[in-house]
This record gives C-alpha cells, structure tokens and sequence, in this order.
C-alpha cells in the first residue's frame, strides 16, 4: 500500500474511525475486476489490503474488499444505491441502461447514511470524484479532482464531505 494511503488510515485512526487492516490481501471478485478495469492499481491495492474503515459514528465507510465480498458486517452491499435506483427504473429499459452505464463507470469509494443515502465515486473516465445522494443517485457532481484530494478532504473534516462523513 502506498504511504499516502498509509498516512490517510493513520488519520482516519486519529479522528476516531475504525480502521481495519487484513493480515493477508483479499482478492476482489473476478465480477468487480470485470466491471471495472479502469481501477487504478495503487487504489485495488489499497482496497484488497484493508478490512472495514467506518466513521466514528459508522454512518459512512469506505467501500474495501470486505465491502465488495459481503464479507463485512454492513447491512448494505457495495452496490446498494445502483440496486436501488434499478428497483426504481422497474421495467422502464431505457432507464435501467442508464443507470447501469453510469454505475459501470463510477467506483464507489464512500457510502454514507449519515444524512440520508449517499456516495462519493471515482468516475473512472476522469479519475475525478464525484458525490450523488438520494433519491437521483445517479445526478452527481465534481467533489475533488483526484482520490487522494478526497481523503485529504475527509481527514481535514472539510466542509464540503461533513454531510456524508
């Protein structure tokens, strides 16, 4: 794991949020790897070497291995708000597509039920991350203009993440 990943669990430690670190990496599900090639390595390190990483409240994680492989005491699966927009959609197909393109190309990072349903997501055309919330998850906006800008946004309790986390 890179030190800025590093650095950004010790933090996370420090603001009181539970950090988990595996003993041996967890490899992500052949169907994550599929959906999301674009991923960038050094943040499947990132994910396939940490456990659970929740606020001190536990109303907003981080999406890890332990998220993707349901292997986590959380009562949402890594894909819950897309799941709950396709419920939603029902039959109508255009909008079902729709809303899978878009989940197709954006990684959860960060879920939160802090103040109702939201996420942060890597857009993997950009690398950007963008936030969306309910009940349109699917119209985000720009949040940070890189992984590493977001997690410092998070550990400088940064107005614009207060919300979600």
């Amino acid at each position: 794991m890179t030190r800025e990943y590093e650095a950004t669990l010790d933090s996370l430690v420090q603001l009181g949020w539970s950090v988990e670190r595996l003993s041996q990496r967890q490899t992500l599900p052949d169907e994550i790897l599929k959906r999301y090639p674009g991923m960038p390595l050094d943040h499947r390190e990132f994910v396939e070497t940490t456990g659970i990483v929740a606020s001190p409240s536990a109303t907003a994680w981080l999406v890890t291995s332990c998220v993707f492989t349901g292997t986590s005491d959380l009562a949402y699966a890594w894909n819950e708000w897309e799941q709950q927009s396709l419920e939603a959609a029902e039959k109508d197909l255009a909008l079902r597509t729709s809303i899978e393109r878009f989940w197709d190309r954006h990684l959860p990072i960060v879920m939160s039920v802090k103040s109702g349903y939201a996420y942060l997501a890597l857009d993997l055309n950009t690398l950007q991350i963008v936030r969306g919330e309910e009940p349109l998850y699917e119209e985000s906006s720009l949040l940070a203009s890189s992984l590493h800008e977001m997690f410092s946004l998070v550990v400088n309790r940064d107005p614009r993440v207060q919300r979600w986390v």
